[in-house]
């Protein structure tokens, strides 16, 4: 892997299920084994938590559902790397923080998202869509 690059990622619905049992045991996975270099994670959700909070969610839910051990070291220099925007902070905050490059790096930042909610369903009480005429 090229280590001249930083990468950041914001993840929606950080607060949710699916970032709990697998989004964020398999990226703790993943730098662990050193497959992501200079990392950031931004979480950000409607549910209302600060960095350190979302430090210690991210902690209960490696423990819980990471099939792997957790070496104090790594797990100090991964927590170092959340970050988190309450979703009522609204889009300065996350854009400020998911902008934000690490001291330490001089590289690059990369930036990828991933969504972690389900998408809204549509309401009942709408009628049905008519199919396209052919």
């Amino acid at each position: 892997m090229d280590k001249a690059t930083s990468t950041t990622i914001v993840l929606f619905g950080a607060a949710g299920d699916l970032a709990r049992r697998k989004l964020l045991p398999g990226l703790f996975h993943l730098f662990d084994t050193r497959l992501l270099g200079d990392l950031r994670i931004v979480g950000t959700s409607l549910e209302e938590m600060t960095t350190a909070e979302f430090v210690d969610f991210t902690r209960k839910a490696i423990d819980e559902f990471s099939t792997h051990d957790v070496p104090p070291r790594v797990w100090e220099n991964f927590a170092g790397r959340l970050h988190y925007a309450p979703g009522s902070a609204g889009p300065a905050a996350l854009k400020t923080l998911s902008q934000k490059q690490s001291p330490a790096s001089r590289h690059p930042v990369n930036g990828c998202t991933i969504s972690a909610f389900r998408p809204k369903r549509p309401s009942t009480s709408s009628p049905p869509s008519k199919p396209p005429i052919s």
